[in-house]
Protein backbone atom coordinates (compact mmCIF):
# COMPACT_ATOMS: atom_id res chain seq x y z
CA UNK A 1 0.00 0.00 0.00
CA UNK A 2 1.25 3.39 -0.86
CA UNK A 3 1.78 6.10 1.80
CA UNK A 4 -0.97 8.20 -0.04
CA UNK A 5 -3.02 4.98 0.55
CA UNK A 6 -1.96 4.69 3.80
CA UNK A 7 -2.85 8.41 4.50
CA UNK A 8 -6.62 7.95 3.01
CA UNK A 9 -7.47 5.30 5.08
CA UNK A 10 -6.38 6.31 8.34
CA UNK A 11 -8.44 9.27 7.30
CA UNK A 12 -11.33 7.33 6.78
CA UNK A 13 -10.92 5.00 10.15
CA UNK A 14 -10.71 8.66 12.00
CA UNK A 15 -14.01 9.63 10.15
CA UNK A 16 -16.00 6.35 10.70
CA UNK A 17 -14.72 6.60 14.30
CA UNK A 18 -15.80 9.76 14.78
CA UNK A 19 -19.48 9.03 13.55
CA UNK A 20 -19.50 6.52 15.94
CA UNK A 21 -20.49 8.77 18.39
CA UNK A 22 -23.52 10.65 16.29
CA UNK A 23 -26.79 10.63 17.40
CA UNK A 24 -28.37 9.46 14.94
CA UNK A 25 -28.55 5.82 14.87
CA UNK A 26 -28.06 5.30 10.85
CA UNK A 27 -25.05 7.25 10.48
CA UNK A 28 -23.49 4.99 13.66
CA UNK A 29 -24.30 1.78 11.86
CA UNK A 30 -22.91 2.71 8.34
CA UNK A 31 -20.08 3.55 10.46
CA UNK A 32 -19.80 0.07 12.00
CA UNK A 33 -20.28 -1.41 8.76
CA UNK A 34 -17.37 0.63 7.10
CA UNK A 35 -15.27 0.13 9.31
CA UNK A 36 -15.72 -3.57 8.99
CA UNK A 37 -15.01 -3.18 5.34
CA UNK A 38 -11.49 -0.62 6.04
CA UNK A 39 -8.90 -3.43 6.92
CA UNK A 40 -8.69 -6.13 9.71
CA UNK A 41 -5.81 -6.58 12.29
CA UNK A 42 -5.81 -3.06 12.91
CA UNK A 43 -6.03 -2.34 17.14
CA UNK A 44 -8.19 0.71 16.63
CA UNK A 45 -10.62 -0.46 14.54
CA UNK A 46 -11.12 -3.28 16.68
CA UNK A 47 -11.40 -1.47 19.33
CA UNK A 48 -13.73 0.80 17.93
CA UNK A 49 -15.57 -1.71 17.31
CA UNK A 50 -15.92 -3.45 20.89
CA UNK A 51 -16.97 -0.11 21.84
CA UNK A 52 -20.30 -0.07 19.43
CA UNK A 53 -21.12 -3.47 21.26
CA UNK A 54 -22.41 -0.68 23.90
CA UNK A 55 -24.31 1.46 21.64
CA UNK A 56 -27.78 2.25 22.68
CA UNK A 57 -28.86 0.88 19.59
CA UNK A 58 -29.25 -3.38 19.33
CA UNK A 59 -29.12 -2.76 15.52
CA UNK A 60 -25.75 -1.17 15.62
CA UNK A 61 -24.62 -3.58 18.38
CA UNK A 62 -25.62 -6.58 16.55
CA UNK A 63 -23.80 -5.57 13.27
CA UNK A 64 -20.59 -4.61 15.63
CA UNK A 65 -20.54 -8.80 16.79
CA UNK A 66 -21.15 -9.60 13.56
CA UNK A 67 -18.06 -7.77 12.17
CA UNK A 68 -15.77 -8.62 14.78
CA UNK A 69 -16.27 -12.01 13.88
CA UNK A 70 -14.66 -11.70 11.06
CA UNK A 71 -10.92 -12.79 10.90
CA UNK A 72 -8.09 -11.05 11.27
CA UNK A 73 -8.98 -9.62 14.34
CA UNK A 74 -7.14 -8.95 17.91
CA UNK A 75 -8.60 -12.20 19.47
CA UNK A 76 -7.01 -10.81 22.56
CA UNK A 77 -9.16 -7.38 22.72
CA UNK A 78 -12.67 -8.65 20.58
CA UNK A 79 -12.97 -11.95 22.30
CA UNK A 80 -13.65 -10.43 25.99
CA UNK A 81 -16.15 -8.22 24.59
CA UNK A 82 -17.87 -10.81 22.17
CA UNK A 83 -17.83 -12.72 25.55
CA UNK A 84 -19.70 -10.02 27.42
CA UNK A 85 -21.71 -8.76 25.14
CA UNK A 86 -23.20 -13.19 24.88
CA UNK A 87 -23.65 -13.26 28.84
CA UNK A 88 -24.91 -9.65 29.15
CA UNK A 89 -26.43 -8.16 26.09
CA UNK A 90 -30.50 -7.28 26.87
CA UNK A 91 -31.01 -8.26 23.24
CA UNK A 92 -31.31 -11.30 21.75
CA UNK A 93 -30.07 -10.32 18.27
CA UNK A 94 -27.50 -9.29 19.60
CA UNK A 95 -26.31 -12.21 21.53
CA UNK A 96 -26.84 -14.91 18.33
CA UNK A 97 -24.45 -12.54 16.64
CA UNK A 98 -22.21 -12.18 19.18
CA UNK A 99 -21.88 -16.18 20.11
CA UNK A 100 -21.32 -17.03 16.00
CA UNK A 101 -18.68 -13.97 16.01
CA UNK A 102 -16.69 -15.88 18.75
CA UNK A 103 -16.94 -19.21 16.34
CA UNK A 104 -15.11 -16.33 13.71
CA UNK A 105 -12.30 -16.06 15.61
CA UNK A 106 -9.23 -18.22 14.86
CA UNK A 107 -8.42 -18.64 18.23
CA UNK A 108 -11.32 -19.55 20.72
CA UNK A 109 -9.66 -19.37 24.25
CA UNK A 110 -11.34 -21.19 27.24
CA UNK A 111 -13.36 -18.16 28.16
CA UNK A 112 -15.13 -18.15 24.54
CA UNK A 113 -15.65 -21.88 25.22
CA UNK A 114 -17.09 -21.42 28.66
CA UNK A 115 -19.26 -18.92 27.50
CA UNK A 116 -20.88 -20.35 24.48
CA UNK A 117 -21.38 -24.07 25.96
CA UNK A 118 -23.16 -21.38 28.84
CA UNK A 119 -25.17 -19.84 25.85
CA UNK A 120 -26.66 -23.37 25.28
CA UNK A 121 -28.91 -22.73 28.43
CA UNK A 122 -30.20 -19.08 26.64
CA UNK A 123 -33.70 -18.50 26.49
CA UNK A 124 -33.44 -17.61 22.88
CA UNK A 125 -33.46 -20.39 20.16
CA UNK A 126 -31.18 -18.23 18.12
CA UNK A 127 -28.32 -18.05 20.45
CA UNK A 128 -28.45 -21.89 21.62
CA UNK A 129 -28.35 -22.51 17.65
CA UNK A 130 -25.81 -20.21 16.88
CA UNK A 131 -23.58 -21.24 20.50
CA UNK A 132 -23.77 -25.00 19.09
CA UNK A 133 -22.61 -24.11 15.48
CA UNK A 134 -19.98 -21.78 17.19
CA UNK A 135 -18.68 -25.10 19.40
CA UNK A 136 -18.45 -26.98 16.47
CA UNK A 137 -16.46 -24.41 14.21
CA UNK A 138 -14.10 -23.82 16.99
CA UNK A 139 -12.90 -27.72 17.23
CA UNK A 140 -12.25 -28.10 20.58
CA UNK A 141 -12.76 -32.03 21.72
CA UNK A 142 -12.98 -31.19 25.12
CA UNK A 143 -15.35 -33.29 27.44
CA UNK A 144 -17.28 -30.54 28.29
CA UNK A 145 -17.84 -29.22 25.09
CA UNK A 146 -19.03 -32.69 23.41
CA UNK A 147 -20.93 -32.99 26.89
CA UNK A 148 -22.41 -29.75 26.36
CA UNK A 149 -23.57 -30.71 22.41
CA UNK A 150 -24.78 -34.38 23.41
CA UNK A 151 -27.16 -32.93 25.85
CA UNK A 152 -28.13 -29.80 23.60
CA UNK A 153 -29.19 -32.79 21.09
CA UNK A 154 -32.62 -33.06 23.55
CA UNK A 155 -33.09 -28.94 23.52
CA UNK A 156 -36.93 -28.32 23.01
CA UNK A 157 -36.20 -26.27 19.54
CA UNK A 158 -35.35 -28.59 16.50
CA UNK A 159 -33.52 -26.11 14.77
CA UNK A 160 -31.17 -26.14 18.05
CA UNK A 161 -31.18 -29.80 17.97
CA UNK A 162 -30.21 -29.62 14.54
CA UNK A 163 -27.13 -27.46 15.10
CA UNK A 164 -26.12 -29.16 17.71
CA UNK A 165 -25.89 -32.38 15.56
CA UNK A 166 -24.02 -30.59 12.96
CA UNK A 167 -21.37 -29.53 15.41
CA UNK A 168 -21.05 -32.68 17.03
CA UNK A 169 -20.51 -33.93 12.80
CA UNK A 170 -18.20 -30.89 12.73
CA UNK A 171 -16.18 -32.08 15.40
CA UNK A 172 -15.97 -35.74 14.11
CA UNK A 173 -14.33 -34.88 10.82
CA UNK A 174 -11.57 -32.99 12.35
Amino acid sequence: MSDEQDHSTAAAVAVYVGAMCNPNESVRLRAVRNLGQVEQGSVRIDAALTTALHDPSYVVRGTAAMTLGQGGRDTGLVAPALIEALKADPHEEVRWRAAEALGGLSDTDPPALAALIAALEDPDEEVRGNAAISLGWCGSTSGSCISALIAALADRDEWVRGRAAFALRTLGSR
